[in-house]
């Protein structure tokens, strides 16, 4: 952005808009449209946004008291102002996110340009849509939802108004669907519109977009979407899901792969989930082609081995993926917990799980057209975003989205206490204690939520409650689709929840009475992630707003980061532990290390990405001209 305010004009926005409080205030229904009207005639003649932002916010918030009964504070202005010209945004868990997020929108709006409100899932964007509608309108302005599998002229619709929400993937994907219009436009033999308009349709009817451009989109959670997930390929595929009437390479390799020794055939990095053939591996492989099965095969016979390999020995049911009723494997989001009906894994490797499994080997579907999350927000002309653990990767939003750090302080200052970690030989020992500990708080009447990384451990931490007569909610990719209700009663005196990663999760948890008085709430977290920012993401569900709350680590030798980084470490911690099979908690530091190894390497392959997707723009821009 070639003028966007630095950040003490930004501050200085607050104080314009709280002096013309009084103002807005006087002003009728009918005369807040009309003065919004007066703000929009100025933009479009030219008038800096910053000129108008103080009359713009002030009308809004007066708008906000009245349809909504919410009174933006000051650091949701701040907040907001940050947003609106393009700055990653850090406000505390609690902090009104959605109302600033709408705020932003209705000063960018005034320019007549299209407005997105990017979200994590179907069920945020739905909530803030209908939540917020109301206010866009008292302001004066229109405000649309699209949804994935809406039609095309009902998207279009509701990607006319001025303000649209959806999923961050659905912008995504009806971009590529645009684009795949315009490639088909092109490629209209001679005498198509004839043949076109006797059909009763005219070619610029089909070609007609979706969306009416890239402008201005606010993120939430931004850290999870365009971080996390920025190198998650947005695929437009072929109809998928049919029976292969030729699975047999799969089959086949699936039976070499349980055969193949490591480390005599091959080394598998589990960290990057690479395989590395040795001389005795690729004879073996190259001497079983013929043994491959009926079918043609797509790609060369190594890699179908490789990806019957990955299948077997790295991607685990209700870890990587689960099976519902009908036997279909169905992705699970690592960094959110949720499941993805929609998606599937390339290059044979959805195939490969599926002959692990057991279950019908689908067709693999012709990718149309893909783009990466990363490249497709970086088209955006302005690109903002916000979510309550974005500091540490404050220098990838500068370099990589053109989006500088605007932290805005808490309302009411936090004053949640975080508890030393405590360390484990096994993961036996650890869940004993869990159980323990959460059989301690419950007696105390304090809400307690336990935070585990995969639905296998969630399941297995139930599985001991039960043994203890202890009621529970169980949240995970298997029971998604109760989440508002199970994190709204999480807070509760007495209320024991059970949650895979919660990132993205945009219920609040508020305190039932009497449970600020004992404690708060308390946080469980069973494993640290391989990112620092989702273990925050989880123990900033305790002390909302200056509430208390409380939180901590039960690692162990066993877990992911230990046993994927350092495996030569787990055997010896394991012989450290006491009798508890506890281990002094100074043993933390080594996971420390190991996290911010994996989010240094992490972050390496994003900057890779981010060099092709450069280099891929000035191919483009080459042919183009």
């Amino acid at each position: 952005m070639k003028h966007r305010p630095g950040r003490g004009a930004i501050a200085r926005f607050v104080r314009d808009v709280k002096a013309l409080g009084e103002w807005a205030s006087a002003q009728s229904q009918d005369e807040c449209r009309a003065r919004m009207e007066v703000l929009r005639a100025e933009v479009r003649a030219g008038a800096p946004l910053a000129r108008v932002l103080p009359r713009c916010f002030a009308l809004v918030r007066e708008a906000a008291r009245r349809v909504l009964g919410l009174d933006p504070w000051d650091p949701q202005i701040l907040a907001a102002a940050g947003l609106a010209f393009g700055y990653v945004v850090e406000c505390a868990p609690g902090e009104g996110k959605t109302l600033v997020a709408a705020v932003a929108a209705c000063l960018r709006a005034l320019t007549g340009e299209p407005v997105h409100v990017a979200t994590a899932n179907a069920y945020l964007a739905r909530r803030d849509f209908e939540t917020l509608r109301p206010l866009y309108e008292a302001a004066g302005f229109t405000a649309g939802l699209v949804e994935e599998r809406d039609p095309p002229e009902a998207k279009r619709l509701a990607y006319a108004a001025d303000v649209v929400y959806g999923v961050a993937s659905t912008f995504g994907f009806d971009y590529l669907r645009d684009e795949l219009r315009r490639a088909a436009r092109r490629r209209e033999p001679l005498g198509s519109e004839l043949l076109a308009s006797l059909a009763g349709r005219s070619l610029e009817e089909r070609a007609r977009s979706l969306q009416r451009g890239l402008v201005f989109c606010v993120v939430d959670e931004v850290d999870s979407l365009l971080i996390d997930e920025a190198r998650t390929p947005l695929v437009i595929a072929g109809s998928t899901g049919e029976p292969d009437p030729s699975p047999g390479p799969h089959l086949a390799a699936r039976r070499l792969a349980a055969d193949l020794v490591d480390p005599l055939d091959f080394r598998l990095d589990p960290a990057t989930r690479s395989i590395e053939w040795t001389r005795r591996g690729e004879r073996r492989v190259r001497d079983t082609l013929s043994t491959a099965g009926p079918g043609r095969l797509v790609r060369p016979w190594p890699r179908y081995v490789e990806q019957a390999l990955r299948a077997s020995r790295l991607y685990r049911r209700d870890v990587d993926y689960l099976l519902d009723p009908r036997s279909h494997v169905i992705l699970v989001d690592q960094h959110t917990g949720r499941r993805f009906p929609e998606r599937t894994w390339q290059e044979g490797l959805h195939q490969a799980v599926e002959a692990k499994e057991g279950v019908t080997i689908t067709s693999e579907p012709a990718s149309l057209a893909s783009i990466t999350r990363q490249r497709f927000f970086r088209l955006y002309r302005l690109l903002s975003g916000m979510s309550g653990t974005v500091a540490e990767a404050a220098r990838e939003f500068r370099t990589t989205y053109r989006m500088p750090l605007l932290v805005v302080s808490p309302l009411r200052p936090c004053i949640r206490r975080v508890l030393p970690p405590r360390m484990f030989g096994n993961w036996e020992s650890k869940w004993r204690a869990v159980v323990e500990e959460v059989e301690t708080l419950h007696a105390t009447g304090r809400p307690v939520l336990v935070g585990t990384r995969t639905i296998e451990q969630s399941e297995a931490l139930a599985l001991r409650l039960d043994e203890t007569g202890l009621e529970y909610r169980l949240l995970n990719a298997k029971f998604d689709r109760e989440e508002a209700d199970i994190l709204a009663a999480a807070g509760e005196g007495g209320r024991i929840t059970i949650a895979t990663n919660m990132a993205g999760r945009g219920a609040d948890i508020r305190l039932g009475p009497g449970v600020a008085e004992i404690g708060g709430l308390h946080v469980i977290g069973v494993e640290m992630h391989e990112s620092a920012r989702i273990d925050r993401q989880l123990f900033g569900r305790a002390g909302r707003q200056g509430a208390p709350g409380s939180a901590g680590f039960f690692l162990g030798a066993e877990d992911m980061l230990l046993s994927v980084e350092r495996p030569d470490l787990v055997g010896r911690l394991a012989r450290r532990a006491d009798p508890k099979g506890e281990l002094p908690s100074s043993f933390s530091r080594v996971f420390d290390r190991l996290q911010r190894g994996m989010e240094s390497r992490h972050f390496q392959a994003r900057k890779d990405l981010l060099k092709r997707d450069r280099w891929l723009d000035e191919l483009k821009a080459a042919v183009l001209s």
